[in-house]
């Protein structure tokens, strides 16, 4: 593609979390051609057996298929895409043999990164992103297995701080099956020192947040510009999301359609939300759609970072 004179290479990342499965396409001037995300659900029940199921393997391969498609459509090869994965497959003992098969199968390379690095490409995508006035800024980041506080100052950029937590919108869905959530989520937290990120502007970025705060607006549609402007405080928060935890699936579902399969662990992510924010006390709430895919697109040294499976 050619832009003013000059060739314009696409470039695409592929975020394969323990809920979603998502792609982003972007060119050299930041614009987002395209962005698909698939609720594939890699960490469900994985603290059973630390074994991805059946299901949501076939439910991967086949985003992933997709999104290779997608991919060539923007004269992008499989072997130039940027995929990585994350906690669900930290612990799943069947992770590599899965990544081999993508990559005989499709011929993508997936990259399994530390907590570490997915808090530092986590940071770097919202900060490049979505610029702020805050000198510091907490970061965090629910998946469906792991949360991650990422401390931040932005000019310069820096990682202060940072901890990964064994506690995600899909872990916590199973934990609150089996009755058992307070106190896993106890156990998974006892070394989290929360005082280290209290009292900072807190950004949520990630499907679990994102769609949280469409629901309270009652948006029926998803809308990256408004839950990247959209500002609340703890007290609101709690207050807003207290109700959404009582209603049935069925109710949820009916009111915000665009909740699609993440109608399953929703509850469980709004639950992991309350924990953090009533514990970090954060002097303002925003949301990102930015994040991981996008740090790990922006950086220009993801290779030279060193990430291997």
């Amino acid at each position: 593609m050619k832009c003013k004179g000059r060739l314009v290479k696409n470039r695409a990342s592929i975020d394969i979390g323990s809920n979603s499965c998502i792609l982003l396409i972007l060119d050299d001037d930041k614009n987002i051609l395209y962005e698909e995300a698939r609720i594939t659900a890699l960490g469900k029940n994985l603290d059973d057996n630390k074994i991805f199921r059946e299901k949501s393997m076939k439910d991967t391969l086949e985003a992933l298929e997709a999104y290779s498609d997608v991919c060539k459509k923007f004269n992008i090869s499989p072997n130039e895409v940027v995929l990585t994965a994350t906690e669900a497959s930290r612990v799943a003992k069947n992770a590599i043999d899965f990544y081999d098969e993508v990559e005989k199968r499709i011929g993508f390379k997936v990259d399994l990164i530390s907590g570490e690095q997915e808090a530092y490409y986590t940071a770097l995508g919202v900060s490049l992103m979505s610029p702020s006035n805050d000198d510091e800024i907490v970061i965090m980041d629910i998946g469906g297995a792991s949360t991650e506080l990422v401390k931040v100052r932005l000019n310069p950029f820096a990682i202060l701080e940072t901890i990964s937590t064994a506690v995600g919108s899909v872990r916590a869905t199973d934990w609150l099956e089996h009755d058992s959530f307070d106190e896993n989520i106890v156990e998974a937290t006892k070394n989290l020192k929360f005082e280290n990120y209290k009292n900072r502007p807190l950004v949520c970025v990630a499907g679990s947040m994102t769609s949280i705060a469409m629901m309270l607006s009652d948006k029926k549609e998803f809308d990256a510009g408004f839950i990247n402007s959209l500002k609340t405080n703890s007290e609101v928060y709690i207050k807003e999301t207290s109700p959404l935890m009582e209603q049935s699936k069925e109710s949820l579902e009916g009111r915000f359609s665009f909740l699609g399969k993440r109608i399953h662990s929703i509850v469980g992510g709004i639950k992991t939300s309350q924990f953090f924010i009533s514990n970090l006390g954060p002097s303002d709430i925003s949301f990102s759609t930015y994040g991981l895919r996008y740090g790990t697109l922006l950086s220009g040294d993801f290779e030279k970072e060193g990430v291997k499976s």
